[in-house]
């Protein structure tokens, strides 16, 4: 592969993740690009098999930038063009939060949400919430008495059936999303 065909991107990473790729850089004596390369491609390889697709969370506007280190390394143009795909489906806004996001979840055990999963969280707790403010209104007409002759008890029943679906549906949907995010090895 020649030279003119790879494409530059540039990295800024924290202190603490350059200190682990000099760290590896030191005991395997493989230049920094390579090993970054190399994790990349690693977790690439792994999200075309897992055909799962996953996004990063951090918000990078709130860190320093003079607390961070610069690293620059080329991909292949399909290499980017696979990150571009990733990129749309996941949410990041750019190739290097991209690269930053599968980088960090590679070396550290504790993974990150990715911005869509947060925001499939956030949602399902503002369902959680409206059920459980639906819950209170009921249990405060109960306990008043108030028009207890006038209830559809059929009506009621299927109401409630409903909000047990509901509470169900976004068990699940909790349960998928935080087993998605354990399997980021």
């Amino acid at each position: 592969m020649s030279k003119d065909k790879l494409n530059l991107i540039e990295l800024k990473i924290g202190d603490e993740l350059f200190s682990v790729l000099k760290e590896i850089n030191l005991r395997t004596k493989i230049p920094l690009t390579k090993i970054v390369i190399s994790i990349l491609n690693e977790k690439l390889q792994d999200i075309k098999e897992l055909n799962y697709n996953k996004e990063f969370i951090e918000d990078y506007k709130n860190i320093d930038n003079n607390l961070e280190t610069q690293i620059r390394f080329r991909i292949n143009e399909n290499e980017k063009i696979f990150l571009e795909k990733q990129m749309e489906k996941t949410g990041n806004k750019s190739l290097t939060s991209e690269i930053k996001y599968r980088l960090i979840n590679t070396i550290y055990k504790n993974k990150y949400f990715l911005p869509i999963e947060l925001e499939k969280l956030n949602n399902l707790n503002t369902q959680i919430k409206k059920i459980g403010v639906n819950i209170n209104q009921i249990l405060k007409k109960i306990n008043l008495k108030k028009d207890l002759e006038n209830i559809d008890y059929d009506n009621f029943i299927n109401n409630i059936n409903e909000v047990n679906i509901k509470i169900h549906e976004i068990t699940n949907e909790i349960k998928n999303t935080l087993k998605l995010a354990s399997k980021r090895d």
